[in-house]
């Protein structure tokens, strides 16, 4: 089993990079057992899934960890988890994960146990490392311009780069700058981390496997063995052309994507103008191709894009990425919107609303919903210039007015403005003046599905998305939706309006959720707020700390001045309140187990305890049924129809 003298391994890379031909590789070993992909390790740490806080292991992981996607990777069961729990009741989340390791070694019949995950694990080696200080780490690196070719032929390129926005522009473009950030990071990284961690390159792997995999082995120090090189015998399916490398289970294959004879010239263009400095220092050498000025005015307006939207610095600038202390949180130069607050409608949203805006130096709007309606209304995109009819839909929307902007500020802000993104950000300069205050935000539920279009539109905005349990948020939903408002829209709901609220839920949490972590530390907070409920005073110096601000403690006392008791929580200004909806004691069995059928799997990615498995048939009919009627309409991330985007306004 992994110890001091037999450590865990990782394998982790650029995507599209060839990480899956080195794990089959590596896994042939004897002595070595490579999980395929968990994606769960760091993530579980980064955002305390089932932890408490002191850093020990909860018996709610069990439920957030079989209830991942990739849970059967590890070929074990839920029994097998809870076994490792009840062991040590005092079990650090480090020791779990490698008793989980240990025991998936075990079965395979080999002593050490590693895992390769590419994107997520490269982007997190400091943390990998924080967590498992003798972990060897093997970083595998590719000629970017053949992880263009391949990523370009995959699928399911909009799991990765394909989800940026410029993708629609310059897939080329787009894969250098994600290509450089993966690579940059996990050198840096790297280089922190010292002896433990090694790179090795794809190129040099396929031309001589034999010594590669060799030296490999002296770093893990383990005998090289030839089943390493004969890792894919009574695999190979080299015929069917319908199958990919990978499919195929291929041996080592020179020349699978050559960058030289296969891409196109303005594409090589754009991408060594954006990646020729990371590909100088890795050694590869650059085309012939001179760039045009207007591929060399392309790459600055991409490059531009990212540096606004990642934590990227260029390779020339002598300072770590990882994002650390105040390093990373120095405000924006004072643009407004400076933050926007989004959640799910009934998770909080305006608790937190009210928090945020009773700082001295921060006034938040209230439900405005329309800066992405009014593009969406007008079928614009992008950031289009400002018309006097597009000045007149801001005005004339129905929910402008709760800004509560003076007579001529409108126009002020339009005299002042280009483009759509500088009218909206005059007017949270006025709204922010009004209230005599230096920042101006936003607070709408739904803009949770609308990150990626604001994100780009104000590149220097802050976005803090609450996270309440859906059970919970069930109930709120359930007294306040009608056929007008809310889920309550949508037709399901007069048959079945728990599943509605599952299905609502889990759609606007999960665009929340992965939207969110495309923008890094620098730009995304994510908080529960039962956490929020249960301690208020730490999660709001975190909070303060994000945006660049200090902690006020009006923050706290939000509500002093405003009570007025006898009324609904949010119409009488409660102060923070615990025990509002608990559905353990408040939602029938038959309700939550209909609920944990649709969105149980978030619920244990977001690590809430469940409290049905396994389903009963006859909910379990109900819930394919409903799931079936929401997918049908393409809801999971988008919003589908008129239907759908009214029920969230």
């Amino acid at each position: 089993m992994p110890s001091a003298s037999n450590p865990l391994v990782f394998i982790v890379g650029c995507p599209r990079s060839g990480t899956t031909l080195l794990e089959r590789m590596v896994n042939a070993h004897p002595q070595v057992a490579i999980i395929h992909e968990s994606q769960w390790l760091t993530r579980f740490y980064v955002k305390r899934i089932g932890m408490d806080r002191n850093g020990l292991v909860k018996p709610d992981i069990v439920d957030a960890l079989s209830g991942h996607h990739r849970f059967k990777n590890l070929r074990m069961t839920r029994q097998d988890l809870k076994q490792i729990l009840d062991a040590d009741a005092q079990l650090t989340y480090p020791r779990f994960v490698t008793q989980v390791f240990e025991l998936y070694g075990r079965r395979e019949g080999k002593p050490w146990v590693g895992d390769k995950s590419t994107g997520g694990y490269v982007r997190h080696l400091d943390t990998l490392h924080e967590l498992f200080p003798d972990a060897r780490i093997v970083h595998l690196i590719r000629d970017g311009r053949e992880v263009c070719l391949s990523m370009l032929d995959w699928p399911k390129a909009q799991r990765a780069a394909g989800r940026l926005p410029i993708w629609r522009e310059s897939p080329a473009a787009t894969t250098a700058l994600w290509w450089k950030w993966h690579v940059r990071l996990g050198r840096d990284a790297g280089a922190r981390i010292g002896p433990r961690y090694r790179e090795l390159r794809y190129d040099r792997l396929v031309r001589d496997p034999a010594a590669e995999l060799a030296d490999l082995c002296a770093f893990l120090g383990i005998p090289a063995d030839s089943s390493m090189l004969e890792f894919n015998q009574g695999r190979v399916r080299p015929n069917d052309s319908s199958l990919s490398p990978n499919q195929a289970w291929l041996s080592p294959t020179i020349g699978l994507r050559d960058w030289r004879e296969h891409m196109r010239p303005e594409d090589l263009q754009l991408f060594e103008a954006l990646a020729d400095d990371l590909l100088i220092e890795l050694g590869y050498e650059l085309s012939n191709e001179t760039p045009s000025s207007a591929t060399i005015e392309a790459a600055e307006r991409f490059r531009g894009w990212w540096r606004s939207h990642h934590d990227l610095p260029d390779a020339t600038e002598k300072k770590s990425h990882v994002m650390r202390s105040d390093e990373s949180r120095t405000p924006p130069a004072g643009r407004n919107p400076y933050v926007f607050v989004v959640g799910c409608p009934r998770s909080g949203t305006t608790l937190l609303q009210r928090m945020l805006d009773s700082h001295p130096r921060l006034a938040v709007a209230n439900d405005t919903h329309f800066i992405p309606r009014v593009l969406h209304k007008a079928g614009l995109e992008g950031n289009p210039a400002l018309t006097p009819d597009l000045v007149e839909q801001v005005r004339s929307y129905r929910r402008f007015p709760r800004l509560g902007l003076p007579d001529g500020a409108v126009e002020r802000a339009a005299g002042r403005a280009g483009a759509y993104a500088d009218f909206i950000s005059a007017l949270y300069d006025e709204f922010a003046d009004l209230h005599d205050k230096p920042f101006g935000g936003e607070k709408t539920p739904d803009y949770a599905r609308n990150l990626p279009m604001l994100s780009e539109l104000f590149p220097q905005a802050r976005f803090v998305h609450i996270v309440r349990d859906g059970r919970d948020v069930a109930l709120s939903t359930l007294q306040w939706a009608n056929e007008n408002k809310g889920p309550g829209r949508l037709a399901l709901w007069n048959e079945e309006p728990v599943a509605t609220c599952a299905l609502w839920w889990k759609r606007n949490v999960s665009c929340g959720c992965t939207d969110g972590a495309q923008m890094g530390s620098s730009r995304y907070f994510e908080l529960r707020y039962e956490d929020l409920v249960d301690s208020p005073e730490p999660i709001l110096r975190r909070l303060a700390t994000f945006m660049g601000l200090d902690f006020d403690t009006r923050m706290i006392t939000f509500h002093e001045g405003k009570t007025r008791p006898g009324r609904s929580a949010k119409s009488a200004w409660l102060p923070v309140t615990t025990g509002l909806r608990d559905w353990r004691t408040q939602m029938p069995e038959r309700d939550v187990e209909l609920f944990e059928a649709l969105a149980g799997d978030l619920l244990a990615e977001l690590g809430y305890e469940r409290a049905t498995a396994p389903t009963s048939p006859a909910v379990r009919r109900v819930a394919d049924r409903c799931r079936d009627w929401w997918h049908d309409r393409k809801w999971d991330r988008d919003s589908g129809s008129r239907e759908a985007a009214a029920a969230n306004e």
